[in-house]
């Protein structure tokens, strides 16, 4: 029995009866996503080596995306305050692709009340508007999908502003 794709060409000895067999295969765990031809031939072969009956079969394989990691991107990690905070999630499969899915994004104060939550397509920049008069301080984003999660921090910069007024 020969199993074949575009990435590894496998042979295996087994007993065919009566025109049933059983083979199990399996894909290395950082295979691409996406369709694969698999090609079984099966023959039998005389006491002398040659063969004398053959069969074959060809099947398409899907391999789907598999979630692996969620990454939270900032577009800067200090913000001065009166600015937006942008930021990203990025799911990535078994080979550091980029899923295309929903994620939910919850932003946190000092005192981890939830400031903001909210659903977002991955890779799509979520701004959130800084106060002009929010003192420093370090807030978290928790970022999570159906099967991952991953926090991170900002930093909320310190900004001296000073209005006089003369009358």
């Amino acid at each position: 029995i020969f199993i074949k794709n575009k990435e590894k060409r496998t042979t295996n000895k087994r007993a065919v009866n009566e025109g049933r067999f059983l083979i199990e295969f399996q894909f290395p765990k950082d295979t691409s996503a996406g369709q694969y031809l698999v090609e079984l031939n099966v023959y039998e072969k005389d006491k002398n080596g040659n063969s004398i009956n053959k069969g074959f079969v060809n099947k398409n394989i899907a391999i789907i995306q598999v979630p692996t990691s969620l990454e939270v991107v900032f577009e800067n990690p200090e913000v001065e305050p009166g600015t937006n905070l942008k930021v990203k999630g990025i799911l990535h499969d078994q080979t550091g692709e980029k899923i295309e899915s929903e994620i939910n994004i919850i932003i946190e104060n000092k005192y981890d009340e939830i400031v903001e939550q909210v659903e977002k397509p991955t890779d799509e920049f979520l701004e959130f508007p800084i106060g002009y008069n929010n003192p420093p301080e370090e807030w978290n984003v928790i970022i999570n999908s159906d099967e991952l999660n991953n926090e991170a921090s900002f930093e909320i910069k310190e900004k001296e502003n000073v209005r006089v007024e003369i009358i």
